[in-house]
């Protein structure tokens, strides 16, 4: 009897893989797959070997255990195993099946930074940036109270570029649409007060313009004539789509103030020159007293202010 059990017990360790084929787990078997090993064993991808794995606890060839015993990495995972460790395990080692992969954009709350923190495709969206609403800039002057003014010239909301739109319930602050372009002052001022806004005043509006250099053109204190949509720089038929001109831009990042449209202020008058208008009209302090604010005329649009919020 002493002779025959160490035969049976070289043939419990005889494992059938195949017909007609025994492979004796003495030696390592290499796997990619279950498929590789014998009934009873599992493959073990963090060493690429079959493994004793009676209770089928090894989880779709991962190579891991699904049970804390992490054949092959920590005992204290809690994870599928087969890389580094993540924020979500006991030791934060071992071999993870879970990657931390960073998407494109990892949303989080937005701020102040000209950043689209929040990953939705705008910057700076649903907040106050420097006690500005969106789309606003704030405009400090020494001497004088520091309030917002629009990036862009106003637009209705239903505006594209190639149309100004028909919903005159409130003014936007856009690129790339068409300005709200024959607009009386009265008109003009309501749209404003839709979005808690309102007209600027005339030293507001030309401080804008001007910027703390005080240029003569929102750009330069030379005339550019082509760098504002005036004139010299065609179409002269009409209005183009709001930025259009991209290096007509004031000091404080403003555009548009000089051409495309003119633009209302508090006080009926309108500024900043037209698509139409020569040199002279076209700089931050040529005003047109002369437009009856109860006209509604396709070279004359606005823009919005605010108080700081």
């Amino acid at each position: 009897m002493k002779a025959v059990l160490p035969l049976l017990l070289r043939l419990a360790a005889l494992t059938s893989v195949g017909a007609g084929c025994t492979i004796d787990f003495d030696e390592d078997i290499s796997c990619e797959t279950a498929a590789n090993c014998p009934v009873g064993f599992g493959c073990d991808l963090t060493v690429a070997r079959c493994v004793s794995d009676p209770d089928g606890l090894l989880v779709q060839d991962t190579g891991t255990a699904a049970d804390t015993s992490d054949l092959g990495g920590d005992t204290a995972d809690t994870t599928a195993d087969s890389g580094s460790g993540d924020a979500s395990e006991s030791d934060g080692s071992g071999s993870d099946t879970t990657t931390d992969t960073d998407p494109a954009c990892l949303p989080s709350d937005e701020v102040c930074d000209g950043l689209d923190n929040d990953c939705d495709g705008a910057a700076d969206n649903g907040i106050f940036c420097n006690g500005c609403q969106p789309g606003m800039a704030r405009i400090e002057r020494a001497g004088a109270t520091a309030f917002c003014v629009d990036l862009h010239e106003a637009s209705r909301q239903d505006a594209t570029a190639d149309a100004v739109g028909s919903d005159s319930s409130l003014a936007t602050s856009r690129a790339g649409v068409q300005p709200w372009k024959g607009a009386t002052f009265s008109a003009a001022g309501d749209a404003c007060s839709a979005v808690g806004k309102r007209l600027c005043t005339d030293a507001e509006w030309v401080a804008a313009c001007q910027g703390s250099e005080a240029r003569l053109y929102p750009y330069a204190q030379l005339y550019a004539p082509t760098t504002c949509h005036g004139i010299n720089a065609p179409p002269t038929s009409g209005p183009v789509a709001t930025g259009q001109f991209a290096g007509c831009l004031s000091q404080d990042g403003l555009f548009d103030m000089s051409g495309n449209v003119e633009e209302w202020s508090a006080d009926r008058r309108v500024r900043g020159g037209a698509f139409n208008d020569v040199q002279n009209n076209l700089k931050c302090t040529s005003s047109d007293a002369t437009v009856n604010p109860t006209l509604a005329q396709d070279s004359v649009g606005f823009r919005c202010c605010d108080d700081l919020l």
